[in-house]
Parts: structure tokens; C-alpha cells; sequence
């Protein structure tokens, strides 16, 4: 279980904590949590993380 508590302005960083709970021998799902406040900086960076991962992914 990974938890999220300060979004990052690149989702890359995001996705490269994911990979490396795998990478240390991880054999079970690891599943991603963050915790947003409503109405606040961080749930904007999130959406703005969003639409870049989504530009990125295509």
C-alpha cells in the first residue's frame, strides 16, 4: 500500500514510487491512495497532474 500525502506537480514521480514498491519484492497488488483535501492547492495540482498524464499517455 502506497499513500500519497503531497501531490507532485510531475505524475511521474507518482508512477515511479508505484514501480519501485515493486521493484523491492513486492508479489501482492499494491494499491495507491491519496489524500486531498477539497476546495485547496493540492486538489488543483492533482487535476493539473491529471491532464499531463493524460497528454503524455495519449
Amino acid at each position: 500500500m502506497i499513500v500519497i500525502l503531497e501531490p507532485q506537480d510531475k505524475p511521474s514521480t507518482e508512477w515511479q514510487a508505484v514501480g519501485r514498491a515493486h521493484r523491492i519484492g513486492q508479489t501482492r497488488p499494491v494499491t495507491l491512495y491519496r489524500l486531498i483535501a477539497l476546495d485547496t492547492l493540492e486538489e488543483r495540482l492533482v487535476r493539473r497532474g491529471h491532464v499531463k498524464a493524460d497528454i503524455y499517455l495519449g
